[in-house]
Formats: C-alpha cells, sequence, structure tokens
C-alpha cells in the first residue's frame, strides 16, 4: 500500500525503506527503519519527543532517537527544519525537491511551498560579505496565521 506524503512523495514498502538505508551507506537496523519510516509518512516535519512518542516498535530511548536523526540527517536521508520553538524537526528529504514552510503562529499548522531562488540569494549573500566563500546550506521558514484561525 502507499500513501501520499506532504511532499507529495509515495510512501513505500519496508524493502524500499531498507534499500534507502542501504543505498546512503547505512545498516537498516529496527531503528533507523522505524525513524525513517515514520517520517516519510509524517504529514509534517516531527519534533524528537513526537518520533520518540510515536515509535512504538522498537521502542528506543530519546537518546537513541537522537543518534538515529544525526546518522539520517548525514547521510541525507533526512533534514533538519527550524520553527523557533526551541527544538528542532525532521522530515523526510524530499526527492521531489526543495521546498520550505509556512507556519500558523496560532494553532501550529504548517505547510510545504516551494519558491525560492537559492542560486541568487547565495550569490547576492557571498557578494555582501566579503568574510565568507562558500554558503553550503540555507533555511527558509515563514510565520504568519492561517485563514482558520484568522477567522
Amino acid at each position: 500500500m502507499q500513501t501520499k506524503t506532504h511532499t507529495g512523495t509515495l510512501r513505500s514498502s519496508e524493502t524500499d525503506t531498507k534499500q534507502l538505508l542501504r543505498k546512503a551507506g547505512l545498516k537498516a537496523t529496527p531503528g533507523r527503519m522505524s525513524v525513517l519510516r515514520l517520517l516519510r509518512k509524517a504529514a509534517r516535519p516531527l519534533a524528537v519527543r513526537d518520533i520518540f512518542m510515536q515509535l512504538s516498535s522498537p521502542r528506543i530511548d530519546q537518546a537513541t532517537a537522537y543518534r538515529i536523526l544525526g546518522v539520517l540527517r548525514k547521510s541525507g536521508l533526512v533534514e533538519d527544519v527550524d520553527f523557533r520553538h526551541g527544538h528542532v524537526h525532521y522530515e523526510f528529504k524530499s526527492p521531489i525537491g526543495h521546498h520550505h514552510h509556512i507556519v500558523c503562529e496560532r494553532c501550529g499548522r504548517v505547510e510545504d511551498f516551494k519558491g525560492c531562488d537559492y542560486k541568487k540569494i547565495k550569490k547576492n549573500a557571498l557578494m555582501q560579505t566579503p568574510l565568507f566563500s562558500e554558503v553550503s546550506r540555507h533555511s527558509l521558514e515563514l510565520f504568519g496565521i492561517c485563514r482558520r484561525c484568522d477567522k
């Protein structure tokens, strides 16, 4: 069975999850499999506490969840997102392409959006800041009020 996720990707079988891990040069441990499956099917980026609470099998402790997320992020399978809540959220790195988020400041609703001229922004930033020679990554999250909360 396949279901659509918030990034437009398809959640696939356990075999696909194993293949993703192995392709990234990682062992397909039960903990990594569980965390990656959860993030692939999540409708929005998740905080570690949410990941920890939603995983029932295998049960992993919070320190292990952080280690797994670090390994998955370093391998390029997972990205971290900062919603300015004082902690990081994580999401499966979308194979459909680059996107950002807009977050409701009242209810916490998160929506994805595309459209960021990263190359142009990077070029302008490097021209304006002579102390930097390279930009390796960026983050762009917008905050506002959703239509539901605005009523």
